[in-house]
């Protein structure tokens, strides 16, 4: 019953409103910029295992001969990064 009492007492207040509003608006923005972070820092594992993956497939074809301007074509690798595997 307290709880309730006091909870329409601030309710009533348009001050303790609007700070309630602002804390509310800073919370969802902070919970959307820590999502956004998190989503970004997920592609960027996406794309590097991506890297990771085309680099071994190039340095197997290397292994097998294949000529490194084709294999950069192929791969979308630099010639340099295909010599350096």
């Amino acid at each position: 019953a307290k709880v309730n009492e006091e909870n329409r007492r601030l309710s009533a207040d348009k001050k303790m409103q609007e700070q309630y509003w602002y804390e509310q608006k800073e919370l969802y923005a902070e919970n959307t910029r820590i999502s956004v972070a998190k989503e970004e820092g997920r592609e960027e594992g996406r794309e590097e295992g991506k890297k990771a993956k085309t680099k071994e497939i190039a340095k197997k074809m290397k292994l097998k001969n294949i000529d490194i301007e084709e294999i950069s074509e192929i791969t979308g690798l630099t010639k340099n990064e295909v010599e350096s595997l």
